[in-house]
């Protein structure tokens, strides 16, 4: 994905993009609703659920510098893709790491539990608007 790809060329990859399929960024932070996580910052002093190597998660030391997250009070919970909902929704963490095709089966294991969860979307964030223009 373009993140990865991002990212090998700042390490000197002779890869090049031809196209892009999305526009913006299409993933999310992804919390249960009235857990007071109503923007990234308040995932300060909270912990967060995702794959060490999910672009979504290489991504966002950059969205945290642009929006006054201090990463240093987000503790990062390293998991396996294939249990990161699960997780978010037992309470293992306050938050999790997602992407926009993963939306439609974390929805529904939550309505199972009889659990909503709310997305905090970087991509609508000012600061990740400012700098995608």
């Amino acid at each position: 994905d373009t993140a990865t790809f991002m990212i090998a060329r700042s390490k000197g990859s002779p890869f090049k993009t031809v196209g892009m399929w999305f526009d913006l960024a299409p993933f999310s932070i992804v919390t249960l609703e009235g857990s007071g996580i109503n923007s990234l910052k308040d995932l300060e002093g909270r912990s967060i659920g995702t794959p060490s190597a999910d672009s979504s998660w290489a991504q966002f030391p950059a969205l945290a510098e642009l929006n006054g997250l201090d990463l240093k009070k987000v503790q990062q919970i390293e998991v396996s893709p294939a249990v990161r909902d699960a997780g978010l929704l037992a309470g293992k963490y306050d938050a999790a790491t997602n992407y926009i095709a993963s939306f439609p089966i974390i929805y529904r294991m939550a309505a199972k539990q009889g659990k909503k969860l709310k997305e905090v979307v970087p991509r609508d964030t000012p600061a990740w608007i400012d700098h995608a223009q």
